[in-house]
């Protein structure tokens, strides 16, 4: 039984796959998704999901939804999409943190498990600690955050953009979390998330990155008319298991675009 961020790394490096790294989105994931298949004995397909406390997990004060974040529901749709391969996703959220709190950390909460796909999903907490002003500082983190993954990792990457936070007052925010309804409810309104979310979209087409565009999706549900706040479980900025379940599956989207040899086989 693997026991630890070491032993899991050994591990997986024991296996050595036949990949090159590809200009390709995604193109090592689908492979290493086709190698398990093939390969009993191979090392399963592990993803780490970087992130605030929407990748932790948090709902409410002090409640989780362990088995409904985005990135275990993301698992659920892997394994049944992808039945004869096995996803192991680590969660390597907390609540609080931003983008350069990632850079910190990287090493034990990346690079310390060599994942085949990582989930960047920091801006919640970007936008409202550095607000319009700090647009560029986020940005140069993401970027850091990139250049570390292509150099201590060969894992492929999905950015997130956040999901939407509040648009109304509502009696759904805990009493304790009240004082930051008007600073988020701005955030929303006056467009700073979106351009935070932007900016992410930019990043990834600049890079060659994939982003899977939650915020977009969001989006698109309010302008057809649907209520968002019913994605939110605490009134003010952690989605509930609907939202979740959004973001699992634009991300599960961006996964299915790119994988080119069911593309070609199509045509």
């Amino acid at each position: 039984m693997i026991k630890d961020s070491t032993e899991l790394n050994s591990a997986h490096k024991a296996f050595t796959p036949t990949v090159v790294r590809s200009t390709l989105p995604l193109a090592r994931f689908h492979q290493r998704i086709d190698e398990k298949a093939q390969d009993r004995s191979a090392p399963p397909i592990v993803i780490v999901a970087l992130g605030d406390s929407v990748t932790h997990g948090l709902a409410g004060v002090d409640e989780f939804l362990h088995e409904e974040t985005y990135h275990h529901q993301l698992k659920r749709l892997l394994q049944n999409r992808y039945p004869l391969s096995i996803f192991n996703v680590i969660n390597e959220g907390v609540d609080g943190q931003s983008a350069v709190d990632g850079i910190t950390r990287f090493e034990r909460s990346v690079a310390a498990y060599q994942p085949d796909l990582l989930l960047i999903a920091f801006s919640l907490n970007d936008a409202a600690g550095l607000g319009i002003a700090g647009l560029d500082m986020y940005a140069s983190h993401i970027e850091t955050l990139l250049r570390r993954t292509r150099k201590e990792t060969s894992a492929d990457v999905i950015l997130l953009t956040p999901n939407m936070m509040l648009t109304r007052e509502n009696d759904s925010i805990p009493d304790c979390y009240r004082f930051l309804t008007q600073r988020f409810l701005r955030l929303q309104l006056d467009g700073v998330l979106a351009v935070f979310a932007q900016r992410l979209g930019e990043i990834g087409r600049r890079q060659g990155v994939p982003v899977a565009d939650i915020y977009a999706a969001w989006q698109r549900l309010s302008e057809r008319g649907d209520d968002v706040m019913d994605l939110l479980a605490n009134g003010l900025n952690h989605p509930n298991r609907r939202g979740h379940a959004l973001a699992a599956e634009t991300i599960m989207q961006v996964i299915e675009s790119s994988n080119i040899s069911e593309r070609i086989e199509s045509i």
